[in-house]
């Protein structure tokens, strides 16, 4: 029985961290390089980044312009091929993945929100926060659109089109769809970059609330520090090499 006793601690003790229960390892990234050659000069953007993300997790990934941002998040969203390296998405390594087990892949797990807001100017708020269901030929779970859209407070803006809408109120609508799909992930390339100071604080906030409100994993890169410190973790890419953040 104290043997039984003690085994019952050790799993315990395993998965309590500070009284909380341990996170999974949702994304590895291991050895990661990546060069553009234009025929002319080779930049190598990513060199040897090695990085691990927990579900649920929101990392932030400082850097200044041209540092390999953009294209770490690419890969992670299966938009593009490192030149060597792994990366491991849920257990699985999505590198040498075929064309449609990558686009299975974007429309099943990731959600992603750009600095340009992307909507489909002849579908109304409603048609573009489904749109990513429709695409995958899924049902539209109702109740939980209504949810995403009160969270982001379009309620009343439905049936509205982006054309009526502000700069913020069309970024809600492309926060709102990238959840649309229950995705494990969400990638934000500069979401507020358009936005003025405020209304890209506002806008944090709600992306902030609704993937912790459903458990999503948010991977957002930035050069603005004060976005950035709202991250459960912030990390710094400098010459495709991460270093560590002191902010």
């Amino acid at each position: 029985m104290k043997r039984k006793g003690k085994l019952k601690k050790i799993i315990y003790e395993t998965k309590c961290i500070e009284g909380k229960e341990s996170k999974q390892l949702l994304i590895e990234i291991k050895n990661a390089y990546k060069t553009y050659d234009n025929g002319e000069v080779k930049n190598q953007v990513l060199k040897n980044l090695s990085l691990q993300i927990e579900q649920g997790e929101f990392i932030a990934i400082l850097g200044p312009s041209g540092s390999g941002k953009s294209t770490l998040l690419n890969m992670i969203g299966g938009l593009d091929q490192l030149d060597s390296g792994e990366i491991i998405i849920d257990g699985n390594s999505i590198q040498k993945e075929k064309d449609d087990k990558l686009s299975q892949y974007r429309r099943k797990k990731i959600g992603f929100i750009f600095q340009a807001f992307n909507l489909i100017p002849v579908l109304s708020v409603y048609e573009n926060i489904v749109m990513p269901t429709v695409l995958d030929d899924s049902e539209i779970d109702e109740d939980y659109i209504k949810d995403i859209i009160e969270q982001i407070g379009m309620t009343e803006f439905c049936n509205q089109f982006p054309s009526k809408l502000s700069g913020g109120q069309q970024q809600r609508v492309a926060i709102a769809r990238a959840l649309a799909n229950k995705p494990k992930i969400v990638l934000a390339d500069e979401p507020t970059g358009n936005l003025d100071t405020k209304t890209g604080n506002d806008v944090m906030k709600l992306l902030r609330d609704g993937i912790k409100k459903y458990g999503q994993t948010l991977i957002l890169i930035t050069h603005n520090e004060e976005i950035a410190k709202m991250a459960d973790r912030v990390v710094c890419l400098k010459n495709g090499v991460l270093e560590n953040w002191e902010g």
